[in-house]
């Protein structure tokens, strides 16, 4: 009896921790990771040695090692084809991989000097930019050819897109503004000045642009709509550096990794800004030199890979507070999230590892009496094909239902969704993993998606 009493007192604890799973030994100089969740395959780009390992979801083997040119640097998912693409740095090519049986399809010539890669699930078009060249190229998602180049500014270096309007986003490091490019036509509609050397944005679904400027350090917002300026924000203590930026949908937070410029002058915290004011919640102290900082929807963490701590730090996301700091291997730099296994895996460049984090179901420790007031709904079928029902606890009221993807893009939106029950067709949603929110409802779940 004692031991069961000791159990139910553990259990709110066990529930929220989150701890070192496993190490998985990779290539040289694991650089970036990448998630398929038709196959439940994880991806890990390996810039030494050029070569991307594939590790099974479920077991956390390694399942094949893909040789590829020069440089693997970053990952993008085409949801519709099962393809998984990469950038190769040194080449100025795209290697595109069959995410069913990890062969490789093709290498597109692109640019010079491509820095990032963009899924519009929209148009099946994945966008490159390429720093050296001043230009994105367009890839068509089932001819694997470039069916477009488009000019933008000087040192083009991130890209996003808002799904709503089908429209792309690009920052130019050494022009200083955002190019707005129209999906549809693929022609730059509208420049924006922004700060002192741009280098990441997000585009967040409450219709912010926020793009993170690593040479006047700070974070400038942009209005998604109208394109007009919101604000601007100072960040760090030392400087942005070339860090990211991630979104909080359930609590409208954003979240800036500090890590400031490469070299001995770095930082440790993560500004965390309030989505709807625009202004500082707070700047979390975390490990030094904190490279990528990570959203996870199934449990409402956030995760931080600290390049020079040998940490990951998990901050919660209603606190704001570190709720745990988990030792890893050597400078921690990438982050990519299983979530049928709720395993948030981290690329250690230096030690040529990634190490995989177990991150359990509950994101907070709830006492026996919060839970009796809690409301929690219901959905089901799950997995579902062409629709799923939404179920309210009783007495419980919802002006709105969110469906996100495993980026944290809202991909649907109901409202007036009342009481009761509600049918959610889900004809234009593709198959993969997603997230529900319910208004005024406590929680989110994990919803699977099958055609």
């Amino acid at each position: 009896m004692k031991k069961l009493k000791l159990l139910f007192l553990l259990l709110p604890a066990l529930l929220a921790a989150q701890w070192l799973e496993t190490t998985i030994n990779v290539g040289q100089g694991p650089l970036a990771l990448g998630y398929n969740p038709a196959d439940n395959k994880v991806y890990c780009a390996n810039f030494y040695s050029n070569d991307i390992t594939v590790i099974n979801g479920a077991t956390n083997q390694v399942i094949t090692t893909i040789p590829v040119l020069s440089g693997p640097w970053t990952f993008t998912y085409n949801t519709l084809n099962n393809k998984v693409y990469c950038v190769n740095w040194g080449a100025c090519r795209v290697t595109i991989i069959d995410g069913a049986n990890n062969s490789v399809i093709a290498n597109v010539l692109v640019g010079s000097v491509p820095s990032d890669l963009l899924y519009n699930s929209i148009n099946n078009q994945i966008y490159c930019s390429n720093w050296g060249s001043n230009s994105i190229s367009v890839i068509d998602g089932a001819t694997n050819r470039v069916v477009a180049t488009i000019p933008v500014g000087d040192g083009p270096a991130a890209i996003d897109y808002n799904p709503t309007t089908n429209k792309v986003y690009c920052t130019n490091e050494y022009s200083d503004d955002m190019k707005v490019i129209y999906g549809p036509t693929n022609q730059v509609i509208r420049t924006i000045q922004v700060g002192d050397a741009p280098w990441n944005l997000l585009y967040t679904p409450n219709n912010k642009i926020y793009v993170a400027n690593h040479g006047s350090r700070n974070i400038s917002i942009f209005d998604a709509v109208t394109h007009s300026f919101l604000g601007r924000v100072p960040i760090g203590q030392v400087g942005i550096g070339y860090s990211t930026l991630t979104y909080n949908p359930i609590n409208n937070k954003v979240y800036c990794a500090n890590a400031g410029p490469c070299g001995p002058y770095t930082d440790s915290t993560v500004t965390i800004i309030d989505g709807a004011t625009n202004t500082i919640i707070a700047n979390v102290i975390v490990g030094i030199g904190p490279r990528e900082v990570f959203y996870n929807a199934n449990t409402n963490n956030i995760y931080v890979a600290n390049f020079h701590s040998k940490t990951v730090s998990v901050i919660d996301g209603i606190t704001n507070q570190v709720k745990k700091t988990i030792a890893v291997d050597s400078g921690s730099l990438a982050l990519a999230h299983n979530p049928i296994q709720h395993r948030i895996y981290v690329a250690n460049f230096y030690d040529n590892t990634v190490s995989v984090i177990q991150d359990a179901n509950s994101n907070t420790d709830i006492s026996e009496s919060r839970m009796q007031n809690i409301k929690i709904f219901e959905i089901y079928p799950n997995p579902a094909k062409s629709f799923f029902v939404v179920r309210l606890p009783l007495s419980a009221t919802a002006s709105q239902i969110k469906i996100f993807d495993i980026s944290g893009k809202v991909v649907k939106k109901l409202k007036s969704l009342g009481v009761g029950e509600l049918r959610v067709p889900l004809k234009d949603i593709k198959a993969g993993i997603y997230f529900v929110q319910v208004d005024n409802v406590s929680g989110i779940k994990k919803l699977v998606i099958t055609k």
